[in-house]
């Protein structure tokens, strides 16, 4: 019996020890897939059946997500134990925004890039957009908390819009556009950058693709590095067949003009005069040096446009407040009015006015019951809630912090001392 004992308790260690080493060789194996989905959805190879294979592996539904990217900046080293060390840095902190990501959602998250790091994060298609776009600039927020604690790489994260899976690469050129907007914000969605009318779809293809994504950033060092990297491709390619490289040149006009996510008023008149001038020129050098002075002026569009953008946001804000305070409204639905998340809203409104949302909405309120105070016919209940409060308490507070003292009081004042209120 014993020995009977001991055969079935060895029989046992030895099957847990390989349901062990099965685990262990599953946990070594999940990264590599779940890395080989991420570069397969970005260049749109599998099909649907491969799909169904990934939700089986990860146990979640993958038809539809986002794109969130990691983009490093300054991360070239030219002396070897910088870059080891560099090297070290970005792999440390890879590992740790895998981890704290996925404690915060369920996702996929791509091999880490020498620049980037590319996640998708799957939503359901029940999943509403602007509450998709709220939540996603919440978890890249959450991650930057825990990583800067630990980390002096300079870095920012883009977030594109929520697609099907075979249409996430466009999602990831948006979120890599996020990401490269200078704008003083850590994390950026695609969404956020203004103004944001008639989104062309459609992308070029990999050498164009690093050019265009600069020049929607507005990044001018940027693209023309990468415009140097197409021209050595013309030249390479053509030699001196410099009507064939003029005939490229001017597609790369379209197709730049194509990818912009709005319209600017000087870009046909500033490529119609840039097409005209290279057909006059022969020579290779000043072919490139025309170029990338189009590339100049076409950025300072592109600037010119996003500052106007965001004073009329702000502006629209603005009326929208004046037009609403007198209902229960918050900085969420002026946000929704337009077509912000309410983070970048809140950050741009602050920017332009020097005011917050809620201190600017409390002493339009304020001001606005200063006029109802002047009828003694309406009482101070009714006056708080003509002007957007349920709680007179409350209403009494806020307008004795501006005026320093309570509505009661103030319109005493004034009636003693004979003055119009207003």
């Amino acid at each position: 019996t014993l020995n009977n004992i001991s055969v079935a308790i060895s029989k046992k260690r030895v099957n847990l020890m390989k349901e062990v080493e099965l685990t262990e060789r599953i946990n070594n194996i999940l990264p590599f897939l779940e890395g080989q989905f991420v570069s397969d959805k970005l260049f749109n190879v599998g099909g649907v059946g491969e799909v169904k294979f990934y939700e089986n592996i990860f146990n979640m539904s993958l038809k539809q997500g986002y794109a969130l990217t990691v983009l490093f900046e300054g991360v070239s080293s030219d002396e070897k134990e910088n870059s080891l060390k560099l090297s070290y840095e970005k792999q440390n902190f890879y590992e740790l925004f895998k981890i704290k990501l996925k404690c915060l959602c369920p996702c996929l998250i791509g091999n880490p890039l020498s620049d980037r790091i590319i996640a998708f994060i799957p939503v359901t298609g029940e999943d509403d957009s602007y509450k998709v776009r709220n939540k996603s600039i919440e978890f890249g927020k959450k991650v930057t908390e825990k990583i800067n604690r630990i980390t002096n790489l300079n870095y920012k994260i883009g977030i594109g819009r929520k697609y099907e899976v075979e249409n996430f690469s466009k999602s990831y050129n948006e979120a890599y556009i996020a990401a490269s907007t200078p704008c003083g914000q850590l994390v950026m969605h695609f969404e956020d950058i203004v103004p944001l009318n008639n989104i062309i779809d459609t992308y070029p293809q990999n050498k164009e693709n690093a050019f265009l994504n600069s020049i929607l950033a507005g990044n001018i060092k940027e693209a023309r590095e990468a415009f140097k990297d197409i021209y050595i491709w013309l030249i390479s390619t053509y030699g001196e067949e410099i009507d064939r490289i003029k005939s490229k040149l001017i597609d790369l006009s379209f197709t730049t003009e194509k990818a912009m996510p709005y319209s600017l008023n000087g870009i046909n008149e500033l490529k119609q005069k840039y097409i005209l001038s290279i057909l006059k020129l022969n020579n290779k050098d000043e072919l490139r040096t025309h170029f990338m002075h189009y590339i100049n002026e076409l950025v300072d569009e592109i600037q010119k446009h996003r500052e106007n953008g965001i004073d009329d946001i702000v502006s629209n804000a603005l009326k929208y407040l004046n037009n609403n305070y007198f209902l229960d409204i918050s900085l969420n639905d002026a946000a929704k009015n337009v077509n912000l998340s309410y983070h970048y809203l809140s950050k741009i409104f602050k920017d332009e006015t020097g005011k917050s949302f809620t201190d600017y909405l409390t002493e339009l309120r304020i001001e606005k019951s200063i006029e109802l105070l002047a009828n003694h016919n309406i009482s101070i209940k009714e006056i708080c809630q003509k002007i957007g409060y349920n709680d007179p308490n409350y209403y009494a507070k806020a307008f004795k912090k501006i005026t320093g003292m309570t509505p009661t009081e103030y319109r005493s004042s004034k009636k003693l001392r004979g003055d119009y209120i207003g």
